[in-house]
């Protein structure tokens, strides 16, 4: 006996062989990026893909391998003390996060964990910038509200300003303020915490050698070396980077059109350096740092910085 189907049977019929079939080909389509990299996820940046990656810097002296640590959080709960005494600043009733005094203001950032200092009234300057000086006595400085660890400056970093209230960044000669970054190191390497690009000290000084401006990480740590990986090269780390095992750390744009940050058509960097992250889970490892531009899937140009793991995971 011909058993007959109406219309309706034959459309579900062919609507679940395509349904099925649709599955079938999501399943053998290859994934155009990577599966999450362990290390950028716990690093806390976005991972992000560079099509086509192109680092027209300098070479840089890269070592065989690189150490791995984990690390430990600091006790920092005496710094508040430290700070408005020796500042002489009394606790503000309409705001529990900022102290004032006659000469000295301060507060704490809860988002960025860091302390925050500033001259209420910044003095004219008249005297001739000495670095050398004026280096030490922010080292002096840090020595004796971090007595903890030891902070070392990042010559790189530096910038000479003029201005008493808008400052403008001009040659040394010209300077009547040094602004000087800090940082811990592991394995001589500078070391951040986490996605952050801030230094673990900002400091600001005048030519007279007047602090105008102190901003202090609480995220500061030991460092306990656990094992060695070998270092990946840095033509390698390129590759990786077009492969999507990177994450872009900070990007600088006017344009009001929303960006992909996942991936991008091209970049062209030129610089590059090697540095440690302490990830959320406290375990400290190297990567590559590239600061450059970015040619975004919507055609916009952008200035931005990356990193790669330098070794394998």
């Amino acid at each position: 006996m011909k058993i007959k189907t109406n219309l309706w049977q034959k459309i579900s019929l062919w609507l679940g062989i395509a349904i099925a079939l649709g599955i079938i080909f999501k399943l053998l389509t290859p994934k155009s990026t990577t599966n999450p990299n362990p290390q950028l996820t716990e690093v806390g940046g976005t991972q992000t893909q560079v099509s086509h990656f192109s680092y027209q810097g300098q070479e840089l002296n890269i070592p065989k391998t690189l150490s791995l640590a984990t690390a430990q959080l600091i006790n920092t709960n005496e710094l508040q003390l430290t700070l408005t005494q020796q500042y002489d600043l009394s606790t503000n009733p309409d705001a529990p996060n900022l102290w004032m005094g006659e000469k000295y203001s301060l507060y704490f950032d809860n988002q960025q964990a860091i302390y925050g200092l500033s001259l209420n009234q910044p003095q004219p300057v008249s005297s001739q910038l000495d670095s050398a000086k004026l280096i030490n006595n922010a080292q002096q400085l840090l020595n004796q509200l971090l007595p903890q660890t030891t902070l070392v400056v990042d010559q790189s970093k530096t910038r000479y300003l003029s201005g008493q209230y808008q400052q403008k960044e001009v040659s040394e000669n010209l300077a009547e303020y040094i602004e000087l970054s800090f940082f811990q190191k592991f394995q001589d390497f500078p070391t951040y915490n986490q996605a952050s690009l801030r230094p673990s000290a900002l400091v600001l000084i005048d030519a007279h050698g007047q602090l105008t401006k102190l901003e202090l990480s609480t995220q500061i740590f030991n460092f306990f070396p656990t094992n060695i990986r070998d270092t990946i090269a840095l033509d390698q780390a390129q590759t990786n980077i077009e492969k999507g095992n990177a994450s872009l750390l900070d990007l600088e744009t006017n344009d009001v059109q929303p960006i992909d940050r996942s991936k991008f058509l091209s970049g062209q960097f030129y610089q590059a350096q090697i540095e440690y992250r302490v990830d959320k889970q406290l375990v400290v490892e190297p990567f590559y740092r590239f600061s450059g531009k970015l040619i975004t899937t919507n055609n916009q140009t952008i200035q931005a910085q990356i990193i790669t793991p330098a070794t394998d995971y």
